[in-house]
């Protein structure tokens, strides 16, 4: 069971002899079909804005409502400047997440972008866990079958995936290197 609550596992192969026949491209060049699946992956994860969407949706809705020493939470300027925030910056992760599909689409590599994205939206979903966690309090990390978790422990699952999210398909620090040198051409 890996932390974002789902199981994993990693298959190894020795002495494996592939038949031409199957083969994935040209020889010896692995490394180019490796670096588009990569990049493929890494749009599938800046994708991950819809589901951060529908929490950030619950969240609003959520806050709408509540209270918090007797005063509605709607009406706190604190809580609704991160909350403005928060909309501003899903949908700059929406952008960038839609850049990369329109690049894959006209048969381009997005390398850098969909590592823009990828970034992004890992280091986003933690923002918006804790976020919530601050406006939902402790109770915010309880498991969707804690009695009286705010919307419906989801909090808790994002805080999990969110950490998969920044490491998976490449650390955000590789993501950051992929950026520098190959969108902005700096050196390595």
């Amino acid at each position: 069971m890996a932390l974002y609550g789902h199981t994993f596992a990693s298959v190894h192969y020795d002495n494996v002899r592939v038949p031409d026949s199957a083969r994935v491209g040209e020889v010896n060049g692995g490394w180019k079909v490796i670096t588009h699946a990569l990049a493929a992956e890494r749009v599938l994860m800046g994708g991950s804005v819809a589901t951060m969407r529908g929490l950030f949706d619950e969240l609003v809705a959520y806050l709408a409502v509540a209270t918090q020493d007797g005063r509605p939470m709607r009406d706190d300027p604190l809580v609704r400047d991160r909350i403005g925030a928060l909309a501003a910056e899903i949908e700059a992760a929406r952008q960038l997440a839609a850049n990369g599909v329109r690049i894959t689409e006209s048969g381009r590599v997005p390398v850098y972008e969909a590592a823009m994205s990828k970034v992004y939206s890992g280091e986003l979903m933690q923002r918006i866990t804790e976020t919530a966690i601050d406006l939902l309090g402790a109770a915010a990390t309880l498991d969707e079958d804690s009695p009286d978790v705010p919307i419906r422990g989801r909090v808790e699952q994002m805080l999990r995936r969110s950490i998969m999210m920044v490491v998976g398909g490449g650390t955000a620090q590789i993501q950051r290197n992929l950026v520098a040198q190959r969108g902005l051409g700096l050196p390595r």
